[in-house]
């Protein structure tokens, strides 16, 4: 894959989804106003929804990657909630696809980054983290599209009071609940 192609696709993707919802956002728009050709898009991806991969993982999970390691849980999620509301409408016009691609792309990519965390965890509590993890994504879009909350602070609040025990005690030492 040629790393310039697929930036500029990322980046057009990222333009239309500035206007657009994903779930309308066709091939051929990412194409003409990428003005590169649709082999050139194939080459680079598979799918609109690879592409979406992509964007996400540029944005969402380069964010996570650098600050999950040297900051507390709840710095992260501060760091998260304002990038997510700085690019608000990019969000939310890529949330709403019918698919639930970003759900699931979220979800996924948490079990990766914290896989030295959850490694433990039974069957329960990982669907207790899932359904979480999917409700948080929605809570996250109704605070962006209607600004709910008067801040990224007061949402990672909300979110700490609405974090289950059984994944708080599965998650984080007993030692160090009072940073969640």
């Amino acid at each position: 894959m040629s790393n310039w192609a697929a930036d500029i696709f990322i980046d057009t993707l990222y333009f239309l989804l500035r206007d657009y919802e994903f779930q309308k956002i066709t091939i051929d728009q990412i194409v003409e106003k990428s003005g590169l050709s649709k082999s050139t898009f194939y080459r680079c991806y598979d799918s609109k929804y690879a592409l979406l991969e992509s964007l996400y993982d540029k944005t969402v999970t380069s964010v996570a990657l650098k600050t999950n390691k040297e900051m507390s849980w709840m710095e992260t999620g501060i760091v998260m909630l304002n990038m997510l509301l700085k690019n608000g409408t990019v969000f939310v016009n890529a949330w709403s696809d019918s698919e639930k691609t970003l759900q699931k792309l979220s979800y996924k990519r948490f079990l990766s980054t914290y896989s030295y965390l959850i490694k433990d965890m039974n069957a329960e509590q990982l669907h207790v983290l899932e359904t979480y993890l999917m409700g948080t994504c929605t809570i996250t879009v109704k605070w962006i599209r209607e600004n709910t909350f008067d801040s990224a602070e007061k949402m990672m609040e909300i979110l700490k009071m609405a974090t289950p025990e059984t994944i708080k005690e599965a998650l984080f030492p007993k030692d160090n609940q009072s940073d969640i």
